[in-house]
């Protein structure tokens, strides 16, 4: 039996969300990039691809290949919410063992569901559209579901097949992936792109050329990272990275009659969220969001996320976040209301400072000095008296920290 992998995947994500919201931005090139003082291109539209525009590419450069492009500072906080709502919450609500892989990427285990693949894919395919609304349609958002062996397989399928449903058969993903150019395998590193230079000085320009070469051959020229890429290309499959799930806490309640007056539909909410605060308590949890869902008399239930500026196990603050919202998406009697909290487990403050004793000192500088190997000298500051003074800002300044015997972490 096959270990079969579902691949969703949104191409564009950030454009096609900012296409969405902004109408007027669809006649003319779009192109996202960080902000600050040297802005970078973070993601193109196909055209403004078209004129070369890469991302990581310097924003000037980006506008000069493209001149007639719009560029926008991406919002990555809404994109993230808007890749969960739409990718991650129908393969979630299909399996717990989802992988969250990128913007607009995502996959799912197939294992152990009692579906057909094609029924599968329908579905899935199906409900993302079905949440977008009806503004998205002319952003050029379109899901694409493949359905392969492993994780690399699906997702080049999904990215090459062309189809909005591609359903890879076991016996056709050698063939498959031997046609795909090298710009298919990943570049996570430098020795990834340094690998595919030298393939293609060697005249190799397909996945099919890679594995032919064989195990032993790649490996020997490029180490780990060519086994890793003959890997890909034989199509043998990678396991998935699964989310872990966090937990969750319910409080929903029916109403008969439903509930027609505002002060009944805010009595009935305070109560909600006290027994939520309860199961949370009760846990060692806290609240980072709510999920809030509603029935109307003789209509389809709606439903809304509802993110907290602050995590809370509060049940006023519950109740206060959840009628901010709710007091104006709620237009006739409902007859059930229903809470739900995306849940995080209460962390122990830790203060990595003030330690008296020398093996507490020793631990500290060891820590320090491994974190300067890797991400470089300016990674920690230390702070340094200089002479009493009435402001903060003139008694004190950072230096950047050592890890020798004489540093006082």
């Amino acid at each position: 039996m096959h270990h079969r992998v579902l691949c969703l995947h949104m191409p564009r994500f950030r454009v096609a969300i900012e296409l969405a919201r902004r109408p007027e931005l669809r006649g003319a090139p779009l192109i996202l990039h960080s902000g600050g003082e040297r802005p970078r291109a973070v993601e193109a539209c196909e055209r403004a691809e078209a004129a070369l525009v890469r991302p990581g590419m310097p924003l000037v450069r980006a506008l000069s290949l493209c001149p007639r492009a719009k560029a926008l500072p991406a919002a990555e906080e809404s994109y993230q919410e808007a890749h969960r709502l739409l990718l991650l919450g129908p393969l979630l609500r299909l399996t717990p063992l989802v992988e969250d892989a990128s913007l607009g990427l995502a996959f799912a285990s197939l294992r152990g569901l009692p579906y057909r693949e094609e029924d599968i894919a329908k579905m899935v395919h199906s409900e993302v559209l079905g949440t977008l609304r009806a503004e998205f349609a002319g952003a050029g958002i379109g899901p694409r579901v493949a359905i392969a062996g492993g994780r690399f397989a699906a997702e080049m399928a999904a990215r090459y097949s062309g189809e909005q449903i591609c359903i890879l058969p076991p016996e056709e993903e050698v063939a498959f992936l031997a046609r795909l150019p090298l710009a298919a395998l990943p570049q996570p590193s430098a020795e990834w792109v340094r690998m595919r230079e030298r393939l293609q000085l060697f005249g190799l320009r397909t996945l099919g050329d890679i594995a032919s070469l064989g195990r032993v051959a790649m490996q020997a020229q490029f180490g780990a990272v060519g086994l890793a890429a003959w890997r890909l290309a034989a199509g043998e499959p990678e396991p998935l990275r699964c989310l872990p799930l966090p937990p969750e806490a319910m409080a929903q309640r029916s109403f008969e009659p439903p509930l027609a007056s505002l002060p009944a539909i805010r009595a009935a909410l305070d109560e909600l969220a006290g027994a939520l605060a309860e199961k949370l308590q009760a846990g060692g949890l806290t609240c980072a969001a709510l999920w809030a869902s509603w029935e109307g008399e003789g209509e389809e239930g709606s439903m809304q996320r509802l993110p907290l500026k602050e995590s809370s196990a509060s049940g006023s603050t519950l109740a206060q976040a959840a009628w901010r919202f709710l007091q104006g998406a709620i237009t006739g009697p409902i007859a059930s209301l229903s809470l739900v909290a995306e849940a995080l487990p209460l962390q122990p403050a830790r203060q990595a400072c003030l330690f008296q004793k020398r093996k507490a000192r020793a631990k500290l500088q060891e820590v320090v000095a491994q974190v300067q190997r890797r991400w470089g000298g300016s990674a920690l500051c230390q702070v340094q008296m200089l002479h009493p003074a009435h402001l903060e800002e003139r008694r004190y300044a950072f230096r950047p920290a050592t890890s020798g015997a004489g540093s006082r972490p």
